[in-house]
């Protein structure tokens, strides 16, 4: 620290000479003053002080720059207010030894230093080379700017394939709708027709021919198919099934269906097993279908010489209906997916030629849901097994 007013020139020469041994990465020094009272005094020791700059003068190529400006200004204010005066980080080019100027960011903060009374004695000044911190910002935020726009891109991919894929689902759904409308009426000719011959030979006090008891059972399937399309057109639009419940015996339920499945499929055995009274608040509509399904399930991929089996019984919190059948067990992999529409089982010849649309097991599920039941199913070598819960 130099005192006094007659060691100012000698001081400035040193803070010059100092100046001019500086690295550029890092600059500090400490210019000492007295307390100048007079107004002429003082600024002339500001004249001399910014003599300084003539050693990193500022960038005449560079018409944008401001650091001499800036750091001056940081300067009086420091020197004016008796504070402490931190700067935001400033470009200020240097020369390097060709005097060729260099680009350099830097950290400036300027103090005061007063003695108890308030004389000011000295300005302190300290700066750091930021340069590097501030090249690997910029290129972050190139990176963040190339990350943002290639998030845009994606996004509007995005969209735009979403927007694909819900077209093709409408389409979907609007072919479907048009296939189960126009396939209906045909199939109500056929089912009047069925009716009509059924009825002229119980008049002629004889037993219909075995053709019209298929083509009565076809019939009926191709409605169920119909139906389970309808259900699937409306679940991929509204996202589940609409549900009418009522108090019913599932125990009727069960043997309706039974002797339905019984009548299409004289070859095979079906047995039922109920208590005498199994109350439920659903709807009966979607549990005949429901059940429809799981028995067309067994009877489809069970073994022709083996007993399809339906239970219901009642549990705690509900009711659970179950349906099993023996032969080849499900596979692993399979069953996952086995709910999923248009899902086929894996079996071979009569049974991957039935026909199925694989739809039945899922409209099984989604009348399940409907009901805020659950639905399960176990395969073993020696049965499978679905089982449904009702809650009361």
């Amino acid at each position: 620290m130099v005192q006094g007013h007659s060691h100012l020139d000698q001081s400035l020469q040193e803070l010059l000479a100092f100046a001019g041994e500086l690295q550029p990465h890092f600059l500090q020094h400490l210019v000492a003053v007295e307390e100048l009272p007079a107004i002429e005094q003082r600024d002339s020791f500001l004249q001399a002080f910014f003599l300084a700059f003539d050693v990193f003068p500022g960038n005449p190529d560079d018409a944008s720059a401001t650091g001499v400006q800036d750091l001056t200004a940081s300067f009086e204010r420091a020197l004016a207010g008796r504070t402490t005066d931190t700067m935001p980080v400033l470009k200020y080019d240097i020369p390097d030894r060709s005097g060729a100027f260099v680009e350099r960011h830097w950290t400036p903060v300027n103090a005061t230093v007063v003695e108890g009374d308030g004389t000011r004695v000295a300005i302190v000044h300290r700066t750091e080379d930021v340069t590097s911190f501030v090249k690997e910002g910029e290129v972050l935020r190139g990176e963040a700017a190339h990350l943002r726009h290639e998030i845009l891109s994606r996004s509007r991919d995005l969209a735009l394939a979403n927007e694909a894929l819900r077209d093709s689902i409408e389409q979907h759904r609007r072919i479907v709708a048009i296939v189960g409308h126009d396939l209906r009426e045909p199939l109500a000719t056929v089912r009047m027709g069925v009716e009509v011959l059924r009825r002229h030979f119980e008049q002629l006090g004889a037993r219909p021919p075995r053709a019209v008891d298929i083509l009565r059972a076809a019939s009926s399937r191709m409605e169920e198919l119909l139906s389970d399309l309808d259900d699937y057109s409306v679940t991929r639009l509204q996202g589940h099934l609409s549900i009418e419940r009522q108090r019913v015996n599932l125990r009727d339920i069960c043997e309706e269906v039974v002797q339905a499945a019984q009548l299409a499929h004289p070859e095979r055995a079906i047995e039922l097993e109920s208590g005498e009274n199994i109350l439920a608040h659903v709807d009966p509509k979607r549990k005949r279908q429901l059940l429809t399904n799981l028995l067309d399930n067994a009877l489809t991929y069970g073994a022709a010489d083996r007993p399809v089996r339906v239970s219901v019984r009642r549990v705690t919190g509900g009711c659970v209906m179950k349906v099993s059948n023996e032969g080849e067990p499900i596979p692993e992999d399979v069953i996952p997916t086995l709910f999923h529409p248009f899902q086929r089982g894996p079996g071979t010849g009569s049974a991957r030629e039935s026909g199925h649309l694989g739809l039945g097991l899922y409209i099984v599920q989604q009348i399940t849901q409907a009901h805020e039941g659950a639905v399960d199913v176990t395969s073993t070598p020696q049965e499978t097994q679905f089982s449904v819960f009702i809650p009361s």
